[in-house]
C-alpha cells in the first residue's frame, strides 16, 4: 500500500516490514477506510478507491505531524478522525476532498487560566469512544481520569479537576484508572472497566455504568427542540423553566401565543380554570426543571428506551418516540395521550423524528406492516387513533424532519429532501386533518457525501430582498460545514431552483435563526446564531456591510433608520467602528487619492450617535500609526476630542486620547493633558484610573532630543510619551523645592500653560508636582471627612498616609461641625446609629421619681 502526503503527491513511498505493524485500526463506514496506527506512533487514513476493499484499491495518506498517537475514534456523522497522543491531548483530522490529504481541524486541549499538566497529570489517551448519535466524545487516559467532549472540542466534563465532584457514588477522590469504556446503543449510559490499583480497591471483572442524559435537538433538530432547552433521558423528559424572577416575561409570550392558539385547545378546555392561569401555575412550580416521566405502560417490555422527543413553539406540548409508536403529553392538563389500540402503536417505528406544527403532531416512521416510509399527521386533539391519521409515502428512509411556517421537510436515505406545503381543514365531523401539498424533490446528492452526513436542514429567509411569505433558502449543516443555497430567481419555473452554493461557517455544531416577526423595525430580518464547540457562539455579522453600502449610495436617511434600530444591541459600537476601520484602511492605503472618498461621509454618520468619540479613539489605538492623519484629518483634532470627553465625564475614553497625544503632540502637551485628566479622575474618585495616570506622568523621564514616533499597542497601561519636544512649545518646571506648600489644580494647570525657552526637565520636578496634586487632593478628602475614600485614595495610589497625616497634623483645620462628621462617618462605613431605647427611658424615669419620693418621705 502506498503511503504519501495527498494523493495527488507523485512521491509515495511504501512501508518496510519492520515499520508496518499495526497496533490501532478502525473502518469508517462513511469515509470508506481504515484509520490506523503505526507500531512508532504515526497515524495514517487508507482510503478505497474502489467499490469494493482490496489490496489493489488502498491508498494511504499520513496525518500531518501525528508521531505519538496512541488510539483512535472516527465520527462517521461529522466525517473526521480523531487520534489520542501520548502527551494527553488529541488531534481531530478531517479529509480534504480535492486532495484527499488528512488536515488537522481542531484538538481537544484544556483550555483554562491555570491549565492542566495533562501529560504528567493524567498521561497519554488510553481509549476514545463516540457515542451513537456521534455528538460526544468520551476519552480516558492511562494514569487516570474521564472526560466528555462536544462534537468540536468544547469540555463538558472532566473528573481530573479538582472543582468537579465525584461523579460516581462510592469512587470519591480516588484515582479512576478506566481500562475501557463503551457507550449503550442509544447513548444514554456509559459502561467501564477500571483497573485494580493500591488507591482504587475494584475487582477485574467489576463494570461501571454512568447515566446521561442528551439534549432532544441532537437527534431531531427541529424548529421547536431548538427554540427550547429540551433534554431527554431514557424513561423521562426534562424541560428548562427559567426562574420566578425571571419567567414573568416568558410566560407572557407563552400565553399571548396560547390565546392566539385558544381555537385549537381541546374541546374540554370550557370546563377547566382558565388556561393562562394554569400555565403559570405549572411553569412555576418548578424553579429549574421541569421532569416529566413517561408512562411505564408504553415503555413496558422491549419499547424502551425514548429515541426522540420534541416541544412545539409555545412549550406547552411534548411528544416522545420508543422503540415502537408515539405518545404525546399537555402541560396544561399533565396528562399522556398513548393509543388505545396497542396493535396500532406496535405497526410502527420513528425513524426520522417528531415535530408540531400547530396542533398537529408530524412523525416520519416506517410501516411494519405495509413495509413502507411515511409522514403521518396526528390531530392534537383527538385520541391517538389511525382512523384520523393523515399519511404520505415516502421515497427513502426518512432521516430528518423540519418545519419551517407551513412548510415541512423531509431528508431521506437517497439524498433527497421533499418540500410539503400543509394546511388544516375540518371534515364534516368538526374533525381537524391536515392536508399536504407536495411541492418538489431536492437532490442534494452533489452537496452530501453520505447520507448521514447532513446534521440539520431547514427553510430561512436569510438574502431576502422583500417582506414575501415564501422562504428565500436552504440551510445546510453539513458534517459541520454551514452551506447556504439561495433560491434563484432568475429561472421561472413550475418549482423553486437555487443558485450555487454559499460556504457560511465550519465546525458548526448547532444553527438557528431568529423567525422574521418584527413590524416596526423592518430593516431586522432574520439572525443567524452559531454553536461552535470549542470556539463558542458566532454570530454573523453583515450589518456594517449594509451600512457602508447605502451611505456609499448617498441614502444617508435609510442607513440611519437601519442603524437606529440596532442601537440596543450590545454590539453596536463595534459594527460602526468595524465599518470605520475598514474605509480607513482602504482609502488611507489606496496608491491614489480617490476622487470621492467615503470617510467623511462614515465620520459625519457616526457622529449622529453618542458613542462617536469612543468608536474614533479605539479604531485609532487599533489602527497603524501610519494612517492616522488621514483619520484626523477628518475627525479633527485629538485634542478637541479629549477636551470634549474629559467635559462630558467619559474619562475612559480620554485616557485613550491620552495614549493618542502622546505620539501625535509634544510630550509637554501629552503631560499638561495628563494632569487635567489627572485633576478630573482625582475629583470623581476614579482611583484606578488615576493610578493609572499617576504612573504615566512619573515615567515620563527627561526629554530626548530626537526619539522616533512609535505606533504604540491597543492595550495596556499608560506608557511615557516618545514624541520629542519641539521649539518653542516646552513648559517652565520650577527648578528647587523651596517649602512644601501645597498647589491646586488650577495653578498646575497655569504654569503647564505657559511656555518658556525650556526644553527639558528632571525627574525630581515631575515628581514635585505629581507629589503635589495628590497631597492637595488628600487635604479636600480630609476637610470634607470623606475617610473612607481618603483610605481608597491612599490604597490605590500608594500615598504616605500615615507620614503625611503625622506632617501635616498642625496646618489642618480642626473640625467645627464635630455632629455632621461624626454622621458622615457612620454613613460612609455602614455603621449603626445610637439607638433610643424609650422602655429602658421609661424604667429610668419610673425610677428616678421612686428615688424622689423615698427621699421626701
Amino acid at each position: 500500500i502506498p503511503f504519501s502526503a495527498d494523493k495527488l503527491n507523485a512521491k509515495a513511498s511504501f512501508l518496510s516490514p519492520d515499520d508496518s505493524h499495526i497496533i490501532a485500526i478502525e473502518y469508517s463506514r462513511s469515509l470508506h477506510g481504515y484509520a490506523i496506527i503505526l507500531e512508532d506512533g504515526r497515524g495514517a487514513f487508507m482510503l478505497c478507491t474502489a467499490p469494493t476493499v482490496s489490496p489493489n484499491s488502498l491508498y494511504a495518506v499520513w496525518a500531518k505531524n501525528t508521531s505519538s498517537a496512541t488510539c483512535i475514534a472516527i465520527n462517521n456523522k461529522y466525517r473526521f478522525i480523531v487520534f489520542g497522543l501520548s502527551n494527553g491531548q488529541a488531534a481531530a483530522y478531517s479529509i480534504d476532498e480535492v486532495t484527499g490529504a488528512l488536515n488537522l481541524s481542531h484538538k481537544l486541549k484544556f483550555v483554562h487560566k491555570d491549565p492542566l499538566d495533562i501529560a504528567n497529570v493524567a498521561g497519554a489517551v488510553r481509549c476514545m469512544r463516540w457515542s451513537p448519535d456521534g455528538c460526544v466524545l468520551a476519552v480516558s487516559w492511562e494514569k487516570c481520569g474521564l472526560s466528555i467532549w462536544t462534537v468540536f472540542g468544547s469540555l463538558i466534563l472532566c473528573t481530573l479537576r479538582i472543582d468537579y465532584k465525584p461523579i460516581i457514588d462510592g469512587i470519591g477522590n480516588q484515582t479512576l484508572q478506566i481500562r475501557d469504556l463503551e457507550w449503550d446503543v442509544e447513548g444514554y449510559h456509559l459502561w467501564f472497566i477500571v483497573d485494580k490499583s493500591e488507591t482504587f480497591n475494584s475487582s477485574p471483572d467489576c463494570i461501571y455504568q454512568m447515566q446521561f442524559v442528551k439534549s432532544a435537538s441532537s437527534v431531531n433538530p427541529n424548529a421547536g427542540n431548538i427554540c427550547h432547552v429540551l433534554l431527554q433521558a431514557e424513561d423521562r423528559l426534562y424541560l428548562h423553566i427559567l426562574d420566578s424572577n425571571s419567567a414573568s416575561g416568558y410566560l407572557r409570550s407563552v400565553n399571548a401565543i396560547n390565546s392566539h392558539n385558544s381555537s385549537l385547545d381541546e374541546k374540554s378546555k370550557g370546563s377547566q380554570p382558565n388556561q393562562s392561569q394554569v400555565d403559570i401555575n405549572i411553569l412555576l412550580g418548578s424553579k429549574q426543571w421541569c421532569v416529566i416521566q413517561v408512562p411505564s405502560s408504553y415503555m413496558a417490555g422491549e419499547n424502551w428506551p425514548i429515541r426522540y422527543s420534541a416541544i412545539d413553539k409555545t412549550g406547552r406540548f411534548l411528544a416522545v418516540a420508543a422503540v415502537m409508536g408515539i405518545a404525546h403529553y399537555s402541560l396544561s392538563t399533565q396528562k399522556w395521550k398513548l393509543f388505545g389500540n396497542i396493535a396500532q402503536e406496535q405497526n410502527f417505528s420513528v425513524t426520522g423524528g417528531l415535530a408540531w406544527w400547530k396542533d398537529m403532531l408530524l412523525v416520519a416512521c416506517y410501516n411494519v406492516q405495509q413495509a413502507q416510509e411515511e409522514l403521518r399527521i396526528y390531530p392534537r386533539s383527538l385520541n391517538l387513533d389511525n382512523a384520523f391519521m393523515t399519511s404520505e409515502k415516502l421515497s427513502g428512509s426518512a432521516i430528518l424532519l423540519n418545519v419551517y411556517r407551513d412548510f415541512i421537510m423531509v431528508y431521506c436515505s437517497n439524498c433527497k429532501l421533499r418540500l410539503y406545503k400543509v394546511e388544516k381543514k375540518e371534515k364534516k365531523q368538526n374533525h381537524p386533518v391536515a392536508v399536504l401539498h407536495r411541492l418538489q424533490d431536492i437532490s442534494l446528492e452533489s452537496y452530501v457525501p453520505h447520507a448521514n452526513a447532513l446534521i440539520s436542514v431547514t427553510l430561512t429567509c436569510i438574502n431576502a430582498e422583500s417582506d414575501e411569505k415564501e422562504p428565500e433558502s436552504l440551510l445546510l449543516n453539513i458534517a459541520g460545514r454551514l452551506i447556504l443555497l439561495p433560491r434563484d430567481r432568475s429561472k421561472k419555473a413550475t418549482q423553486a431552483a437555487f443558485s450555487c452554493p454559499i460556504a457560511l461557517s465550519s465546525t458548526v455544531e448547532m444553527v438557528w435563526s431568529t423567525p422574521r416577526t418584527r413590524t416596526t423595525h423592518k430593516y431586522l430580518t432574520d439572525a443567524l446564531w452559531l454553536g461552535c464547540g470549542a470556539d463558542g457562539m458566532k454570530t454573523q455579522i453583515y450589518l456594517h456591510h449594509i451600512l457602508r453600502q447605502l451611505l456609499r449610495r448617498n441614502l444617508d436617511v435609510h442607513a440611519y433608520e437601519v442603524a437606529r434600530c440596532c442601537m440596543s444591541l450590545p454590539y453596536f459600537s463595534h459594527i460602526l467602528e468595524l465599518m470605520l476601520h475598514e474605509v480607513l484602511e482602504e482609502e488611507a492605503s489606496a496608491s491614489e487619492p480617490m476622487p470621492d472618498a467615503l470617510l467623511p461621509r462614515i465620520v459625519a454618520f457616526i457622529q449622529e450617535f453618542p458613542s462617536y468619540y469612543h468608536i474614533v479613539v479605539h479604531c485609532a489605538r487599533k489602527t497603524e500609526f501610519d494612517l492616522w492623519d488621514y483619520l484626523f484629518a477628518a475627525v479633527g483634532n485629538p485634542k478637541n476630542m479629549f477636551e470634549e470627553c474629559l467635559a462630558s465625564g467619559d474619562l475612559e475614553t480620554a485616557t485613550s486620547c491620552l495614549i493618542i497625544l502622546q505620539n501625535l503632540e509634544p510630550s509637554d502637551v501629552s503631560r499638561l493633558h495628563a494632569t487635567l485628566l489627572l485633576d478630573t479622575a482625582l475629583s470623581k474618585h476614579k482611583w484606578e484610573l488615576s493610578q493609572d495616570v499617576v504612573r504615566f506622568l512619573r515615567a515620563a523621564g527627561p526629554c530626548c532630543d530626537t526619539p522616533p514616533r512609535t505606533s504604540i499597542s491597543s492595550s495596556g497601561p499608560l506608557t511615557p510619551p516618545v514624541t520629542p519636544t519641539r521649539s518653542g512649545e516646552s513648559i517652565s518646571w520650577p527648578s528647587s523645592k523651596k517649602n512644601s506648600l501645597v498647589i491646586t489644580g488650577s495653578t498646575i494647570r497655569d504654569r503647564l500653560s505657559q511656555s518658556t525657552a525650556e526644553k527639558s526637565y528632571t525627574v525630581e520636578e515631575t515628581e514635585f508636582y505629581v507629589d503635589s496634586v495628590l497631597k492637595n487632593h488628600a487635604t479636600n478628602l480630609l476637610k470634607s471627612c470623606q475617610l473612607r475614600e481618603l483610605g481608597l485614595f491612599s490604597a490605590y495610589l500608594d500615598f504616605p498616609l500615615y507620614d503625611w497625616l503625622i506632617k501635616e497634623r498642625i496646618h489642618i483645620t480642626a473640625i467645627e461641625d464635630f455632629p455632621s462628621c461624626l454622621l458622615k462617618i457612620h454613613k460612609q462605613f455602614d455603621w449603626p446609629f445610637p439607638g433610643y431605647n424609650s422602655e429602658s427611658s421609661s424604667e429610668t424615669v419610673r425610677a428616678e421619681d421612686t428615688k424622689r419620693t423615698l427621699q421626701g418621705d
